[in-house]
């Protein structure tokens, strides 16, 4: 086990393993994982404290690697990023090694230089020949949907020589027109997102030597119906893209009716191992959306996913004539009695079509909710989640009323559990837990 030397206050030195000093930078780096900007700052403040630090903090910094153009930064600035970055792999190529994931931001009127750019081309040539693999790539596109300006330059020069030989998760966001070829040719692919995302299926003939198909394992999409009609193998002419008999993990972010006919297209292929649905709203939920909410309707049908073991939905309160548990309970009406089902997370909003206190949640069948709970967790260990979203129209609240506030919907919910759920709560094996969270509106 190596030894290094800390040196504090004033010229004291103490020896530390260097394994625990990994650990414990790789623990400050977890922790501010979702916070891409924080999470740099703090490995670079890290990496000065201490020479001890400096290895493992510069694994953190280059694990990740952010290249903008157009709206976020101007084509000069982009290729002055590219420059320096090129300079310093090719002063220390073992920072190559580091990167495991890369996002690129490819706005309409500025995006060929993905594929042209040689210094780009260079860091991505420094990047392919390291000794770990590239893991993770994202596309993003301009504020509005974006088309690839060259996507044959794009397959040709970029992806088919750097992305499809290594990387295991894509993503793709605001962009219309990524060649589909390049998903068949992904071969370790195993998680895709897609965001306002669609496919181009001209040159996909090219890749029709292709063995074998990407067996994804997690599928996540929000209004990219289109893409998942493509994904589904529509309108193709021969077979589809990607393998999704192999999906354990379906996240659909839901924005129309529609949604759900396509969301239950995909289990049709997955269920033999689909393990995790999560079907939310969640992504609108702020002051400008209620106009785009709708309900979740009750047109899943879940009775042939066998190993399903986690199910997640959104529900909205409140909105007229429509009995806010309905969907909810059609779609868990379709679960077997014997099933492999371990927790059900409701995550409910209340006061986003209507101007109505935290109590508009009791307005609502939760006997009969109750009741399908209760029968589905047949015994066996079993987990109940509700999440209350409370939307509060007033802009700025003070933080003593934004308690109070959330003391109120404490006591909702377990008034809830007490006098409405009695069928959940008389099950010994159920586990119920309550979260609640407030929504405000944004300032500008």
């Amino acid at each position: 086990m190596k030894i290094s030397e800390l040196s504090i206050d004033q010229g004291r030195r103490v020896e530390c393993h260097l394994e625990i000093i990994d650990e414990v930078i790789d623990m400050i780096a977890c922790e501010f994982e979702h916070d891409w900007h924080f999470k740099q700052e703090l490995m670079k403040k890290c990496s000065l404290a201490c020479k001890a630090f400096l290895h493992r903090s510069q694994q953190h910094l280059f694990s990740c690697i952010e290249i903008k153009s157009g709206f976020d930064c101007d084509n000069e600035k982009r290729a002055q990023m590219c420059q320096r970055l090129n300079n310093l792999l090719k002063q220390t190529p073992y920072f190559a090694d580091y990167i495991r994931e890369l996002h690129l931001r490819l706005p309409a009127k500025n995006n060929e230089w993905v594929s042209h750019d040689p210094t780009f081309l260079s860091i991505m040539d420094c990047i392919s020949k390291s000794k770990n693999a590239l893991q993770t790539l994202s596309f993003t596109g301009g504020r509005m949907t974006t088309k690839l300006q060259d996507p044959g330059a794009f397959t040709g020069r970029f992806s088919s020589r750097f992305v499809s030989p290594y990387i295991s998760s894509l993503r793709i966001h605001w962009l219309s027109n990524i060649p589909i070829e390049i998903l068949e040719a992904c071969a370790n692919l195993t998680r895709l997102e897609l965001l306002d995302a669609d496919f181009e299926c001209s040159t996909r003939s090219a890749w029709e030597g292709h063995k074998s198909l990407p067996r994804l394992q997690t599928l996540a999409y929000s209004h990219s119906n289109s893409a998942v009609d493509k994904l589904l193998g529509k309108d193709l002419t021969s077979r589809p893209p990607v393998d999704l008999s192999t999906l354990r993990t379906l996240n659909v972010q839901m924005w129309e009716a529609a949604d759900m006919q396509y969301a239950q297209e995909v289990l049709d292929v997955s269920y033999p191992s689909l393990e995790v649905l999560d079907i939310l709203n969640d992504e609108k939920m702020s002051s400008d959306s209620q106009d785009e909410l709708f309900t979740i309707k009750g047109h899943l049908n879940l009775a042939q996913c066998s190993k399903l073991r986690r199910f997640v939905m959104g529900i909205l309160f409140g909105e007229p004539e429509i009995e806010a548990l309905s969907g909810a309970c059609d779609i868990l009406k379709t679960v077997p009695t014997i099933n492999r089902l371990q927790m059900v997370s409701l995550s409910i909003y209340v006061g986003f079509f209507s101007n109505t206190g935290p109590e508009g949640c009791f307005d609502a069948d939760w006997e009969a909710l109750g009741g399908e709970l209760a029968r589905i967790s047949d015994g066996k260990d079993f987990e109940v989640m509700l999440y209350m979203n409370y939307y509060d129209p007033r802009p700025m609240v003070s933080t003593k009323k934004m308690n109070k506030l959330l003391k109120r919907c404490d006591s909702i919910l377990g008034k809830l559990v007490a006098e409405r759920l009695l069928a959940v709560k008389k099950c010994s094996n159920i586990r119920i837990m309550l979260k609640r969270g407030i929504i405000t509106p944004q300032v500008y």
